[in-house]
């Protein structure tokens, strides 16, 4: 208990040459842990926890976290998602 897990997630496009259009990753925070204020950040940059202020937020009501990544082609570079939680 108390330690600290943090979550990496890559996102790629890696066949077809259509646009996948209003990417959006949902990852649930795992039971028996607690999602870390602030601790998410896509490609290295921090993103907010509310809603509407960026790409990303802590959905409190369904406990995961949301990250928007908008539309991908098999040119757009890997979208990197961290987000920490800790053991409770």
């Amino acid at each position: 208990p108390g330690a600290v897990i943090t979550y990496r997630l890559e996102v790629s496009v890696t066949a077809g040459a259509g646009t996948a259009t209003a990417v959006t990753v949902t990852d649930p925070i795992p039971t028996n842990t607690t999602y870390e204020t602030a601790s998410i950040f896509l490609n290295g940059g921090p993103l907010s926890d509310s809603a509407g202020n960026d790409a990303g937020e802590h959905d409190t009501g369904l406990n995961r976290i949301v990250v928007r990544l908008g539309d991908l082609t098999l040119a757009s570079a890997v979208q990197t998602i961290e987000f920490a939680v800790k053991i409770n």
